[in-house]
This record gives structure tokens, sequence and C-alpha cells, in this order.
């Protein structure tokens, strides 16, 4: 995991996803919706809803575990002279349900 402030090599940011996406076996489906949208000039706000369903590995890494995970996000986006680029996404809240029970941390 990393610390804040802690620079790192784009190969180990790599190594890190992959270690953490290797956890999640088959995702079922994967859902985004744009809830508002605020142009102003080149940049752009935006409002965004997803809904992730997936088979995630249990710690044994045979068996698995239907997980679905709901989550708001407020992106800011730039137009660029290669096009639209997303700049920061900010997770402003959802929930997770695993085997349909919900999960509170």
């Amino acid at each position: 995991m990393m610390r804040r402030g802690e620079l790192i090599t784009r190969e180990k940011q790599k190594a890190y996803v992959l270690r953490d996406w290797a956890i999640i076996d088959t995702t079922l489906s994967n859902q985004f919706w744009v809830d508002s949208l605020q142009l102003m000039g080149d940049s752009a706000i935006v409002f965004t809803s997803q809904r992730w369903k997936r088979m995630m590995f249990r710690p044994d890494g045979i068996n698995t575990d239907t997980v679905l995970t709901t989550q708001k996000h407020r992106e800011t986006w730039k137009k660029t002279a290669k096009g639209w680029l997303n700049y920061d996404v900010k997770e402003l809240g959802g929930e997770i349900y695993i085997n349909g029970l919900r999960y509170d941390q």
C-alpha cells in the first residue's frame, strides 16, 4: 500500500494495480451514467454514478463472492489539443453488498 507522500515509479504503480485487480475473477456488469454536466469554457464538471457487480476471490484464492458496489463521483475534465482529458475524480460515497448483504466498513 502506498503511504501518503511516497513517490513511486510507473512500474511499481503498475505492479500495485495488477496485484489489487488480481482478486477480481469476473466482472458481471459495470454501468456508468451521467447525473449532471456543467460546461465552463474548456472545462467540465461531471457528476456520475456507477454500479459494478463482480465475482471476487476470497482470501483462500479459490472460492468467490458476488460483490456489488455503487459509487458517485465528481469528475473534472479539460479540453486539450488531444481532446477531453480527465484531470480529477473524487469519490462521493456509495454502498457495498457482498452476496446480497450490505457491508458496513
